[in-house]
Formats: structure tokens, sequence, C-alpha cells
């Protein structure tokens, strides 16, 4: 989808859309929310149903996205269809449409790679925002421990968002990429292209966070599944366990255990990928029950 109006609005004309097709907001965030809410004021006739899924809510400073959600929620289930996950998020966007009848349940993802066993050639990944609930001051530690059993593991860091607090850190990762040819470094936004790209590069992901954190529910857990990623998860995160099929995945509860488990994972990959490959499969199934789905192949 792209970031800003213009672009948007050129590639929506050029594409001649009308009332028949779809337009799928795979992740709405507040640039998404506005981009809907201008559409909707420009195009008066020929709109297409626009399904919006919302997975990550903006923090209460951003009222941008609000103002524009509040804007739009007249259209919703008319032409407008709204989906988020079960549980606090479902509350939260209920109570500002005053129903919960106006949103459908769905799941955070809906593509899928099928991974082929390479079990000489392992990437580990970090994806997301740099900040210490997520463990990225612990990334480096991390990468020189890796590095002093498996000089072969490569390793993928992507992040856009950097607060005060992990700046150091991603000074000394960039350093470390210059040191080391097995590091990159993806300092960057992300569009979905790119990042299902990045994603099939990446075998095992280490899941660093808080397990405060985590218990906000965890998006990358969904691109592990669905990619066939092996993860390491935090101990005691066992509502996580319910996506993960038994030996798609270990847990750990240190950099330490972090490590030795990661070096398990590579030492005995093919028999973590074929359980990841029946997660993946899990996953599949329950998707094509999914009222987004439903909704387009519909209507």
């Amino acid at each position: 989808m792209p970031r800003y109006f213009k672009s948007f609005y050129s590639e929506y004309v050029k594409l001649n859309f009308n009332t028949n097709d779809d337009i799928v907001f795979q992740s709405c965030r507040r640039k998404d929310m506005a981009l809907i809410f201008f559409l909707y004021n420009i195009e008066n006739t020929q709109i297409p149903k626009t399904h919006i899924r919302i997975f990550h809510l903006p923090k209460k400073r951003f009222k941008d996205f609000y103002f524009y959600f509040d804007k739009i929620k007249s259209n919703i289930k008319k032409n407008i269809f709204l989906y988020t996950e079960e549980g606090k998020k479902k509350k939260i966007l209920s109570a500002k449409l005053g129903s919960e009848n106006l949103i459908c349940v769905t799941k955070p993802i809906f593509s899928f790679y099928n991974r082929r066993v390479d079990a000489k050639n392992h990437t580990i990944g970090f994806i997301g925002e740099a900040r210490i609930n997520k463990g990225f001051n612990e990334i480096p530690k991390f990468i020189q421990t890796i590095n002093e059993y498996d000089k072969n593991v490569n390793f993928i860091i992507q992040f856009s968002n950097v607060d005060d607090q992990t700046k150091k850190t991603v000074n000394f990762l960039k350093a470390l990429s210059l040191k080391y040819k097995n590091i990159q470094i993806i300092n960057k936004y992300c569009d979905y292209e790119e990042y299902r790209k990045i994603l099939q590069k990446i075998t095992i992901m280490p899941l660093l966070y808080d397990l405060e954190q985590i218990r906000l529910g965890s998006g990358v857990l969904y691109s592990c599944v669905s990619h066939e990623i092996i993860p390491i998860i935090p101990n005691n995160s066992d509502y996580l366990k319910e996506i993960l099929s038994p030996n798609s995945f270990l847990e750990a509860n240190n950099i330490d255990s972090f490590v030795s488990n990661t070096l398990a994972i590579i030492k005995n990959y093919e028999v973590f990928l074929s359980s990841a490959k029946k997660s993946s499969e899990k996953l599949t199934q329950s998707i094509k029950n999914d009222y987004l789905i439903k909704n387009i192949t519909d209507s």
C-alpha cells in the first residue's frame, strides 16, 4: 500500500476501481486510516469495498487515528468492513463503535511461504521496532556469542523506529555489520513486499521480548508460523503456543538459553522445520473460514 495519499490515489485511478472490487489494508495504521478518510471524501460513487484489518492500536497521544476512524465509521458494514483479533483490541474498537456486531474477528496474516530444507545456510532474524522491551539491546551480545560457536550463521536486523534508550545499540550494530559480513542491518520502514522478502530469508527468530510486552500480542509470531520460521519464545508465554505445533519452537528465559536453543535448532533443523510446516498448515486451515475471505469471495 502506498505510504502517501498522492501516490495511493494515483494508483487507485490507474487501476480503475469500481464497486465490484475490493481493497484490503493488511495492517491498518495511522497513515492508512488517513488514506481511507481522504478516499471516501474524494470519491462519492464508485467506491470499492474496503477491508480494514487493525492489529496495532495507536497510543492515546496519536489522536489522528481515532479522528479519521470516527469520520468513516458510518460506512462500516455498508462498503467498509472492519477486522481485528479477539480480545482487548476488539473490546476497544467495539466501544468506539458502540457495537460488537460491526467488527469481524480475523487472523493477523494471510501470506505463506513453503520453506525448503537448507540446513547449511541459516539466517537469524530480528524485526520490528528498536525498543528495550522488545529485547533490542540484547541483540549484540546474542550475535557475538553465536559467532563464537558458528561463523556460518547470517543475521538480519530490521527496524525503523529508534528511541534514546537504543541509539547506542543501533550504532554498535552498524559497527559490527562493517566488521562482519554475515550481519545485515536494514534501518528503514519496509513495505509489505520488502517485509515478506526479509521473512523468506530468515530461518530462526529469537523473540527476546519482555514477557509483559509479548502478552500484548505478537504479529511477528504469526509471521514465523506462516513463513515456517522456527521461533524461540520467552518462558511462561503459554498463550503463544496455541498456534504452534509441538517441536516447532523452543523456549528461553535469558540470553544464554536463547543462544543455546538457537544452536540446538541449527543442529536439528530438519526436525523443527517438519513441525513448523504442521503449524503453518494448521494456520492455513483456520484462515479458510476467516471472515475476510468470506466477505471477498461471497461478494
